[in-house]
């Protein structure tokens, strides 16, 4: 199959809300069926979409780190990518990369070529060891290697098993959305494999109450890269989920999946955010993002604090500013083990 139509087709899968857009069936060309195996992509559209974005997940890394996110942005593989149209996740991508929007288009245009390329070859290059790239972030807030474990739904992650076997997190991005009517999160991890066969991850989350409010309950969904096959409660604050990939992953694997969390009806998220590493991982990236009619008075970054101490005054932690768009994002890399790392904020006074 000539590359060219393993363009044209990447291209036209990339308008709307790409991979997520609900016509995204009718707009999988022949040319990558035929090369997914997968046959007619009009049955089970919304199973074909998890299988697609995990087949696509092999691919993307053998694209250099910077073509490789441009790319997952506009295919809506990633977890900031949630726009309406291209158009937008490109003017999304010009200010992260801090360029203007036709750079932005030739880089796509770039990326989804050198893919076509690789798709026509038959063969995706992925080196071993490649992470999922994030977009470059302030020198006070490096991203780069370990931070794993659980994410925290408005928190700092408890116990969970002191060494979870078989597999370590690459890399794990959250976006927090509390722009929205109700909370809601996006978490889109990497992982690389060490057990000879691994057929289930679990990923613990503690949602703690907020002052004066009752304890609220936890769902998660997963966007891709498996399916959830059981969600625990074991403790009043503590929730577990696991996952089961499509097919059981072996030892030097990477395997990318994503979840969305979202919090029973009500639920007040505390006012801070954090990942608390309870073994290894190569890199976090957070980006809370507030509402415009009310964004927060004051925002601090967590930076390797001790857990006990997210609700305590803030004195002495670092400032973060929010963007136009009332986000705000810090970068973590080399996390040291049982210490928490995030964004804490204070709520305006009604």
């Amino acid at each position: 199959m000539e590359a060219s139509a393993f363009h044209a087709e990447l291209r036209r899968l990339c308008k709307g809300r790409g991979l997520l857009g609900q016509d995204f069936a009718n707009r999988l060309g022949p040319a990558l069926i035929r090369r997914m195996k997968a046959g007619d992509p009009g049955e089970q559209g919304a199973w074909r979409r998890g299988t697609v974005a995990e087949w696509l997940g092999t691919w993307l890394p053998a694209l250099p780190a910077d073509l490789e996110f441009v790319a997952r942005v506009a295919l809506g593989l990633h977890p900031g990518a949630g726009q309406r149209f291209l158009g937008e996740r490109i003017r999304y991508l010009a200010e992260q990369l801090e360029r203007d929007e036709r750079t932005v288009r030739r880089r796509l245009d770039e990326a989804l070529c050198l893919l076509a390329e690789f798709l026509a070859a038959g063969t995706p290059a992925a080196m071993p060891g490649t992470s999922v790239p994030e977009p470059p972030v302030p020198a006070s807030s490096a991203l780069g290697p370990p931070v794993p474990g659980p994410p925290v739904a408005g928190a700092s992650t408890p116990g969970e098993r002191k060494e979870r076997t078989g597999w370590y997190c690459e890399n794990v991005h959250t976006v927090v959305r509390l722009d929205l009517p109700e909370p809601e999160i996006l978490e889109m991890r990497r992982i690389a494999v060490t057990a000879a066969e691994l057929r289930h991850l679990v990923i613990s989350v503690s949602v703690p109450p907020a002052p004066g409010g009752p304890a609220g309950e936890l769902f998660a969904d997963v966007m891709f890269g498996g399916l959830l096959v059981s969600r625990e409660h074991p403790s009043k604050s503590l929730f577990r989920f696991v996952i089961e990939p499509a097919h059981p992953l072996r030892a030097g694997e990477r395997h990318d999946f994503a979840l969305k969390y979202r919090f029973s009806d009500g639920h007040r998220m505390v006012p801070h955010y954090a990942l608390t590493p309870l073994s290894r991982c190569d890199a976090f990236l957070l980006r809370v993002r507030f509402p415009l009619s009310r964004p927060p008075e004051r925002v601090w970054l967590l930076d390797a604090v001790p857990p006990r101490t997210l609700d305590d005054p803030p004195a002495g932690l670092p400032e973060v500013a929010l963007d136009r768009a009332a986000e705000a994002r810090a970068g973590f890399g080399d996390l040291a083990i049982g210490h928490a790392f995030g964004l804490r904020w204070q709520q305006p006074e009604p």
